[in-house]
């Protein structure tokens, strides 16, 4: 089968290559390689160690509360327009259910009866929508030497 051919070439090249002296090959190898146990700040990327300048902190920071503050005000909007939604949808109901009562009021006009409606239902207020402020620019970080 295949796979009997190639562990058996394979094998042949590994017994060859058995009576090669690689300890130089090795040698510079552990050369490159030997820098002892790493620990852990020795992995972090220099990107998460670097200290930066106050000024950049503080701009940062101030990038930082005014994404929080658009983020609320994105939340305060779309509450907003639900609440106006959900009352927007109350007056389409008390508005149906009136016309429903001036129809019959009507109907009823024509065969003998009063003809007095009950008043219209009053819009709900509209709310004053909610400023969103535009998206931030973030600062970008000062040139690491």
């Amino acid at each position: 089968t295949l796979s009997d051919i190639l562990i058996g070439a394979l094998s042949k090249v590994l017994e060859k290559s058995k009576g090669v002296d690689d300890s130089g090959f090795q040698t510079e190898l552990e050369k490159k390689r030997k820098h002892g146990n790493l620990g852990f700040m020795d992995m972090v990327p220099v990107s998460l160690t670097v200290q930066y300048p106050d000024a950049y902190l503080a701009k940062r920071l101030k990038y930082i509360r005014k994404v929080e503050a658009r983020e609320r005000a994105i939340v305060a909007s779309q509450k907003a327009a639900d609440a106006a939604a959900d009352a927007n949808e109350i007056y389409q109901l008390a508005k149906e259910k009136w016309m429903a009562i001036v129809t019959e009021a009507k109907n009823n006009s024509a065969g003998g009866g009063t003809n007095e409606s009950p008043p219209m239902p009053v819009p709900p207020p509209i709310p004053a929508p909610v400023h969103v402020p535009p998206i931030p620019t973030s600062p970008s970080p000062p040139r690491l030497s």
